[in-house]
């Protein structure tokens, strides 16, 4: 035991800390598998190896990136990151930083609609954007509304408009990848109404962003795609798709015009450089450009390492690994569309499926993919479940809900892993509802 560890660690030989290892390996085999490739039930991938390495040497460290006397390496690491993920997006010019999570990203985000004029007016969202949103929009005082998704889960943008058209609206929340659905909303369409009305949006990526890069897209997603740039800001999150571990989302913004949103002084950490709010060059302190202060620096050393290796570049590996989730989302879809005891969902835009069993009602469907979820899991496959509109399905039009098996094919897959995917939802049927 080190002589300045104050007592706080026991001597190597002593008996306790054998027996609380134990422990805690054995509370941790209570984990779910994520990391197997049957584990489809949320959006889980395990990271990169070098995102592992490079953030345990960084932690060994602990830089703060909220200031660079704290964070300098790793400051600019996450600069060089964020430029990197704004380039990806169109943004060659982009400002941001990194956060803990999706939802501090859109609040950020919201925040600055709110102080860039949206004060007072309205939020709009769909029915399948996240939940944070609502609770993002009661944080900041601001009013905000849901209109229903059209059959595919998106913005019915014909709905939207006439929303608009009654005024006071201040944000529009767009989606590259709902939760639920992998939905990807028209954000060419929803760009092209600012042409008449006054409103900033925002675009929630966190799931999808990262499928900017991917081939096989179908023609609307990829002019979906091809707008993203028309936002006013834009979240991500690399602990999803780009191979992070948990705790790395981002917001970006398309130019350096909104660090005056952000401009404030901290006496003790911010100083000798750039004034709070100066526009010309990167601020000094990334904690001078955002909600968040003390952040940890070895995130960004992951996330960097990980882009070093892995560049986000369309013809590159990385962006094959997305092509190959959403083929994977694709056959899953055809074969469900092929097999009378299932009624699949919309078509699939990124590489997330939902479908429902066979039934005799929404509640009968809803039971059933309970059960054949429990015996899924039983076979060594992870389903997810999802309350999700029953028109989506195109049963009961209006306002009914059922419970829906849902599949997130974001990990890597051979072909016979797919197929012993489907092997197991065939006999979690057949233990469940019985042949036929």
């Amino acid at each position: 035991m080190s002589q300045h560890d104050g007592g706080l660690m026991p001597p190597d030989d002593d008996p306790r800390l054998g027996a609380l290892i134990t422990e805690l390996q054995q509370r941790l085999g209570q984990q779910l598998p994520q990391a197997s490739t049957g584990f489809a039930a949320h959006m889980s991938r395990p990271p990169h190896g070098l995102a592992w390495l490079a953030q345990a040497l960084a932690s060994a460290l602990q830089p703060n990136n909220h200031n660079r006397d704290a964070g300098a390496a790793c400051t600019e690491m996450e600069l060089e990151a964020i430029a990197a993920l704004g380039r990806m997006l169109g943004w060659p010019q982009a400002v941001g930083h990194l956060c803990s999570g999706g939802t501090v990203a859109n609040l950020e985000a919201l925040w600055v609609a709110r102080e860039r004029g949206g004060a007072g007016r309205v939020v709009l969202a769909t029915d399948q954007a996240h939940y944070c949103h609502a609770r993002n929009a009661q944080l900041l005082g601001l009013p905000f509304e849901v209109l229903s998704s059209d059959a595919a889960g998106c913005w019915d943008v014909a709905a939207l408009a006439r929303r608009l058209a009654r005024g006071d609206v201040g944000t529009v929340i767009a989606t590259a990848g709902t939760t639920a659905l992998g939905a990807v909303d028209d954000l060419a369409a929803i760009a092209a109404l600012r042409q008449a009305h006054d409103f900033r949006w925002q675009v929630d990526a966190a799931y999808g962003g990262y499928h900017r890069l991917a081939a096989g897209l179908s023609a609307p997603v990829r002019r979906a795609f091809d707008a993203l740039p028309q936002a006013d800001a834009i979240v991500i999150d690399p602990h999803k798709h780009g191979l992070q571990p948990l705790g790395c989302a981002a917001v970006l913004y398309p130019d350096a015009s909104v660090r005056g949103v952000f401009a404030h002084e901290a006496p003790y950490c911010y100083f000798g450089g750039d004034e709070a709010g100066r526009q010309e060059r990167p601020p000094l302190h990334l904690g001078q450009l955002g909600l968040e202060c003390s952040r940890s620096g070895a995130t960004a050393a992951a996330l960097w390492a990980t882009l070093q290796w892995l560049p986000l570049t369309p013809d590159g590996c990385f962006a094959a690994d997305l092509s190959q989730g959403l083929a994977a989302a694709r056959t899953w879809h055809g074969w469900l569309q092929a097999d009378t005891r299932w009624l699949p969902g919309p078509s699939p835009a990124l590489d997330i499926a939902a479908w429902l069993p066979a039934g005799t009602s929404l509640a009968d469907r809803s039971t059933r993919a309970q059960a054949v979820q429990a015996a899924a899991a039983g076979l060594g496959l992870h389903l997810g479940l999802v309350r999700l509109p029953a028109r989506l399905f195109g049963l009961t039009p209006g306002d009914a809900s059922v419970q829906a098996l849902r599949a997130v094919w974001m990990k890597p897959l051979t072909a016979d892993a797919l197929q012993a995917a489907w092997m197991a939802l065939d006999r979690a049927w057949l233990l469940t509802v019985g042949p036929g």
